[in-house]
């Protein structure tokens, strides 16, 4: 990586100087999220919870908005935003003051954002060094919905005596689904689940990650051989160059963001240079090995089920040949579904087909924008009209006691 960026940036340097034009950064690139949420207004407080495996986990919570800075008081319905594979909580804030968290707490509810294992935020654990056990990095969406989301969930429960409404984004809702999954128990704890981008039954709708996931099981016997935990391991000096190179002037800055089309699998029309420079000042996230292999399995195997380990292994861990699969009919909290026509991770028959398998689905909301893709939902410029808003009126509604039991389609 840092072989590919450098000659670009020395390119960028001489041109720079050459035409007299300094390197100019998003105003917030610089801020830390702390710093950030504190510039635009907004109250923070930092939680910790302990989950049943030893991780030690960050909370983020934003109690309330600006709109009620004289009305501290009253109620609030609590609110978890469960962010994606390779994500980190500051994604949920790159849209300013248009941000999901920011527009929630606005709008009179009480913000948590959680951070899962190996996030940023969440990279302690009782027993293990996360630098130096590779036993750290062994859990997938598995343990984070197993165990991540049920500590979050009761920590939130018991500080506000409420019932949590949950909106996961990408991998966030595959956590969630696994959760009522496998600890049915949690639903009568949840108001409602919202899944963007819905990442459970998956069609996948691009070449690559097809092909690649033919060969899972070559990838994970070489990770398991050489003991790796991590895929693609960051450091300090590629996030200082994508930094750099992804700043509003720099010639780079259109590539940059033509890159988190890439991630999006189809061009986003919804992603301006400002915001672009912004999620490119973000350090990049590490990711377990097994979180990527999974969602390969998935893919492959077109069901969604625990993690394969190999026959051997899943005879002493399942006593099963195969992996046990996850039983969507145990997730009777209702659920709300939101999707794009050009995801091609989380397609229209992916997401169809997981409203169909879901028992107590309330809402099909296909996103009225026919370019809107998978990271939209987080980087597009109009996501707080086009999803936002819908789910805040559903929220109400469903506060209210309005809503509708059988599935609405829009």
């Amino acid at each position: 990586m840092v072989s590919v960026l450098a000659p670009l940036l020395i390119i960028q340097v001489v041109t720079q100087i050459c035409v007299s034009l300094k390197f100019v950064s998003h105003p917030e690139a610089d801020l830390n999220l702390e710093q950030k949420i504190k510039k635009r207004g907004y109250p923070l407080e930092v939680h910790q919870v302990v989950t049943e495996d030893d991780y030690f986990l960050t909370i983020h919570r934003i109690p309330y908005g600006k709109r009620a800075l004289r009305n501290r008081t009253g109620q609030r319905s609590p609110v978890l935003l469960v962010h994606g594979m390779g994500a980190t909580p500051e994604y949920f804030f790159v849209l300013g003051r248009r941000s999901l968290p920011y527009y929630l707490a606005d709008r009179g509810f009480d913000v948590w954002i959680l951070n899962a294992r190996g996030s940023p935020f969440s990279r302690k654990h009782k027993y293990l060094d996360i630098k130096k056990d590779v036993e750290y990095w062994w859990f997938s969406y598995h343990e984070i919905g197993v165990y991540d989301l049920p500590a979050n969930i009761d920590y939130i429960v018991n500080k506000t005596h409420q019932k949590v409404f949950v909106i996961g984004h990408s991998q966030g809702n595959t956590c969630y689904f696994v959760m009522s999954s496998e600890r049915p128990d949690y639903n009568e704890k949840v108001k409602l689940g919202i899944a963007y981008a819905p990442s459970v039954i998956i069609y996948m709708d691009n070449p690559l990650p097809v092909f690649v996931s033919y060969f899972w099981n070559i990838f994970q016997i070489i990770y398991d051989f050489l003991q790796l935990g991590v895929l693609l391991p960051t450091n300090n000096t590629v996030n200082f160059l994508t930094k750099l190179l992804c700043s509003e002037t720099t010639y780079f800055s259109q590539v940059c963001v033509n890159y988190l089309s890439i991630v999006g699998t189809y061009e986003s029309k919804l992603i301006t240079k400002e915001t672009g420079s912004l999620i490119f000042s973000i350090p990049v996230v590490e990711i377990s090995a097994r979180q990527i292999f999974h969602y390969m399995q998935t893919i492959d195997s077109g069901i969604f089920r625990q993690y394969d380990y190999g026959e051997g292994n899943n005879l002493r861990r399942y006593k099963s040949k195969t992996p046990p699969v996850y039983n969507l009919t145990n997730a009777v909290a209702p659920a709300a579904v939101f999707y794009a026509e050009k995801d091609a991770y989380a397609t229209v028959k992916g997401a169809q087909d997981t409203i169909k398998a879901l028992p107590n689905a309330i809402l099909d909301y296909k996103v009225p924008y026919e370019y809107f893709n998978h990271i939209d939902f987080l980087f597009g410029y109009n996501a707080s009209s086009l999803v936002y808003k819908p789910t805040v009126k559903l929220f109400k509604d469903f506060d209210n006691g309005k809503f509708n039991k059988k599935v609405k389609t829009r």
